[in-house]
């Protein structure tokens, strides 16, 4: 999947999707440690994607279950909102 996601410009708002089925197989697999350290960029490819405020809260919602499910304990900050715990 993450040969999906390299291959399609960094720009593309397809990465958008692939992101997030990269997010639910990580969560349904038990490997969601692996995606930390990538949470510091999410601003900037949220943007870079050209994401609606309401696809960057779902993206963010989707992560946060999976972080909460696999007990590692993050703060991700909504680029526009409040934060999601």
């Amino acid at each position: 999947m993450t040969n999906l996601y390299n291959s399609l410009a960094a720009g593309s708002p397809k990465r958008l999707a692939v992101y997030r089925a990269v997010v639910q197989v990580a969560s349904r697999t038990g490997r969601v440690s692996l995606l930390v350290p990538q949470l510091e960029k999410l601003d900037q490819w949220l943007a870079e994607w050209k994401a609606t405020p309401e696809a960057g809260r779902a993206l963010l919602l989707e992560l946060s279950d999976a972080l909460r499910k696999a007990q590692l304990l993050c703060v991700l900050r909504a680029p526009t909102g409040p934060r999601i715990a």
